[in-house]
């Protein structure tokens, strides 16, 4: 019974998946897996390198609901798109697929949009609350919630009164007829999805020697047997029934992941949630945290970083939950003096994110999920790039323990014994807790910056050694054509220099001074509409809040791809833009955030240092 009930529970859910063709060949498996063999299992069988994903409750496929939002919240200006990469085709083609819609109702989800922007985030965090909100409405016309709106996290309820604007949208767009000349596109890429899925989901349970938790029952209480019933029985009856009954308490409950991909977002962006149920009206389903969701958007080649982690995270959330015990205490339920030490570090920490703040076991999750990734790099590694891997690893490691994930660094070390002896990971998790030093892990930082600096010179000789490899003599013709650009921007010939930039970037794809360049063009350059005496005022603070966000975007490129060594300049500057940007916008907390980073660098030659100072004393503009 059971079986059949999560049979139909998973049919269900494939109906609701777009365009049919691609999930249409993804059948669910024959029985749930069930959880008594997890602790014993050890994964998958040699010489096979593909797990189908259906075998572990994984559905990689399409959503019409999630198609509908993302179109409309393109034609109501989500234009983002990574510099220098050209958008997907079907994105491309939006407008042109959707001309007939009224330009009213293009109007009303523009102003929608605009209105519910959230401080702070840049353009693809501007879209998270409203991805999520895809899979908690029914298929359409209706887009009804499927629960209620107060079980809803709080950034979607904040949009639920968005669902009157897609339905009318939906009606006027004549949506379904689109579905055979845009099938094809998301087919293909759910496939490609699906292999990629299922080879990482291989890697993982080969690394983790176990398999995932996808039943689990309802929970069984004690009831003892009423007292007059016992008094009709005999004494050998009354004897047998001295121990308590058993009843389940609640219902049973199904894990499951989904992979959707989402080819009318900006390239390389991923959203991965784990606090919402994707259900349909009047469906049982499980409870938030049973599904984990993961949304990608195209890439030129199917990118499973996301993928990986959340699987990873699908796998370890059941077993971390069970061996707890050296952190928080199985009676009381309060932390033990080792859970209040980790969570006191994370909180000590300025760049840890508040989530970890407040959450034990999500500390303990991440640092887990980050370090089982470092541990499949440095098995799969070759002997000759071990050392390499190695130090990319701490690196990498170094950051996520500063976002939060102080136990990542001791995972990982921990996790060559997992390597070395083959054990499936939920015998050995309980003992990879309790043997944490939390005195070894609060000085884990002393040693980050030597290994930052020496990591970084490793790659910025290697990048220069790329770029000379691929550009021979480049180097002296670029630098004379961004000092050329630099001095157009100075004299306000924006347009020349921008041709002179991008000619650049075509070149050099991640030049940090021609992307800082860019970054000050759009900063500074208003647009037709703002300049227009006649235009809406209304449309004017939408044009120049795209312009600005799309300038603060650059700004935050130019960071990435600077130099630390040569280029830390242009990462003061560009940080105290930002700040001043913020300060335009009254968004006075994350401004002082931005000059104190840039204060942090120091004296930088050719940087911003004093108008951080200053920045900080006072926002920009009342200096």
């Amino acid at each position: 019974m059971k079986a059949n009930r999560v049979i139909a529970l998973l049919v269900v859910l494939l109906m609701l998946r777009l365009f049919y063709g691609a999930m249409a060949q993804q059948q669910p498996p024959a029985s749930p897996q069930q959880p008594a063999g997890n602790q014993t299992s050890q994964g998958p069988s040699p010489g096979h390198q593909f797990v189908d994903p259906r075998q572990v409750n994984v559905l990689v496929g399409n959503d019409l609901r999630l198609f509908t939002i993302m179109a409309a919240l393109n034609l109501a200006g989500y234009n983002y798109e990574v510099e220098g990469r050209a958008p997907s085709p079907l994105r491309a083609s939006l407008k042109e697929k959707f001309a007939r819609v009224d330009p009213a109702i293009i109007a009303r989800l523009r102003q929608y949009y605009q209105s519910h922007r959230a401080p702070g985030l840049d353009e693809p965090s501007q879209v998270a609350k409203y991805i999520a909100l895809a899979f908690v409405v029914n298929p359409p016309p209706s887009f009804s919630l499927t629960v209620a709106r107060e079980k809803l996290p709080e950034d979607v309820r904040s949009i639920v009164d968005f669902i009157p604007l897609i339905q009318e949208f939906y009606a006027g767009a004549g949506l379904r007829s689109l579905i055979p000349t845009i099938a094809p596109s998301y087919n293909s890429v759910s496939t490609a999805y699906r292999q990629a899925t299922g080879e990482a989901i291989f890697q993982i349970l080969s690394y983790l020697h176990t398999t995932p938790v996808t039943f689990i029952p309802a929970p069984l209480i004690p009831v003892q047997s009423q007292e007059k019933d016992k008094q009709k029985k005999s004494d050998k009856d009354k004897k047998e029934e001295e121990g308590p009954a058993f009843i389940p308490r609640g219902r049973d409950r199904v894990r499951r992941m989904f992979v959707v991909p989402d080819l009318l977002n900006a390239q390389n962006t991923a959203y991965f949630r784990n606090d919402i149920v994707v259900n349909l009206e009047n469906e049982e389903g499980g409870l938030p945290g049973d599904d984990y969701l993961v949304v990608v958007g195209p890439t030129p080649s199917s990118d499973i970083k996301e993928i990986r982690r959340a699987f990873i995270r699908f796998v370890m959330d059941p077993i971390i939950d069970k061996n707890l015990q050296a952190v928080v205490n199985p009676r009381t339920k309060q932390r033990t003096e080792l859970g209040e030490a980790i969570v006191k570090l994370v909180q000590q920490l300025p760049k840890a994110t508040n989530e970890l703040k407040q959450s034990l076991p999500l500390i303990i999750r991440e640092s887990f999920t980050y370090a089982v990734e470092a541990g499949m790099a440095r098995s799969a590694a070759a002997p000759a790039e071990l050392q390499q891997v190695e130090e990319d690893n701490l690196y990498n490691l170094s950051i996520y323990y500063e976002r939060g994930a102080v136990l990542a660094f001791h995972f990982y070390q921990a996790l060559k014994g997992l390597e070395s002896t083959g054990i499936d990971v939920s015998s050995l998790f309980a003992s990879f807790l309790s043997n944490t030093d939390i005195a070894r892990e609060s000085t884990r930082s002393a040693g980050f910056a030597e290994l930052r600096a020496r990591v970084e010179k490793r790659r910025a000789e290697q990048r220069a050694q790329a770029v000379k490899a691929s550009l021979p003599g480049v180097d002296e013709h670029v630098a004379a054509r961004l000092v050329q650009a630099d001095k157009l921007i100075q004299q306000r010939r924006f347009e020349e220099a921008r041709i002179i930039l991008m000619g650049v970037l075509n070149e050099q794809p991640r030049n940090a001074r021609a992307i800082f360049g860019l970054a000050q063009i759009v900063n500074q350059a208003i647009t037709p509409v703002e300049a227009d005496e006649k235009a809406d005022p209304d449309d004017k603070l939408v044009a120049q809040e795209e312009r600005l966000g799309q300038a603060v975007l650059l700004y935050r490129q130019a960071i990435e791809a600077a130099s630390p060594e040569t280029e830390k300049w242009i990462i003061s500057r560009s940080y105290v833009a930002i700040g001043r940007i913020f300060d335009f916008r009254n968004l006075r907390e994350d401004a002082i955030a931005e000059y104190e980073k840039a204060i942090e660098l120091g004296r930088v030659p050719n940087g911003a240092y004093d108008q951080a100072i200053e920045g900080k004393k006072k926002p920009f503009g009342q200096q």
